[in-house]
C-alpha cells in the first residue's frame, strides 16, 4: 500500500470510532436513557444539579470514545490521529487553550472517569439534601399537627 493509501485507511479507523460514539449518544437518546432522562424530571427545579447531571452525562460519553478506541485502531499512526483529534476536541470541551498535548489514554480515561464519579457524588449529595430536607418539612407538619391535636385535646377538657 502507498503511504496515501495508508493514511486514509488510518483516518477511517479513527472515524469509525468517533461514529460509534456519536451512534451511542443518538442511541442513549431514542432509548431514553435514565442517566439523560431521570435528571431532566429531577433536577427541573434546580439549574445547578441539571447542569452537573449534563456534565455527567457528556463526561461518560467522552469517556466512551476512550474505551472503543481499540475497535478500531490498530496502528501507532491512527492512535496518533485519534489521540491528536481528541486533544483538540478535549481543548475545545474545556475551554482552554492547548498546553501540552494528551498522549497518555489512561491517563485521560482516568481522569474522565475521577471526574465523573465527583460529578456523581455531587448529584447524590443533592439528592440527600433533598431528602433530608423533605424529612425536615415531614417531621415539622407532623410535630404540628401533634401539637394542635394536644392543643384542641386541652382545650375540651377545659371546656
Amino acid at each position: 500500500m502507498t503511504n496515501k493509501q495508508n493514511e486514509r485507511n488510518e483516518l477511517i479507523d479513527v472515524l469509525k470510532t468517533l461514529k460509534e460514539a456519536r451512534k451511542k449518544l443518538l442511541i442513549d437518546f431514542l432509548n431514553r436513557d435514565p442517566l439523560i432522562f431521570v435528571p431532566i424530571f429531577k433536577y427541573e427545579n434546580n439549574p445547578t444539579a441539571m447542569n452537573i447531571a449534563i456534565e455527567n452525562y457528556f463526561i461518560s460519553w467522552i469517556n466512551y470514545h476512550f474505551h472503543i478506541w481499540k475497535k478500531y485502531i490498530n496502528s501507532k499512526a491512527s492512535k496518533e490521529i485519534f489521540l491528536k483529534t481528541m486533544d483538540v476536541f478535549l481543548c475545545k470541551y474545556l475551554g482552554g487553550a492547548k498546553k501540552d498535548k494528551f498522549s497518555n489514554l489512561g491517563f485521560i480515561n482516568d481522569l474522565l472517569e475521577r471526574k465523573r464519579r465527583l460529578l456523581q457524588k455531587l448529584l447524590d449529595a443533592e439528592d440527600k439534601d433533598t431528602f433530608n430536607f423533605n424529612t425536615l418539612i415531614m417531621e415539622y407538619e407532623k410535630d404540628k399537627a401533634l401539637f394542635q391535636r394536644q392543643i384542641n385535646k386541652l382545650k375540651k377538657e377545659r371546656l
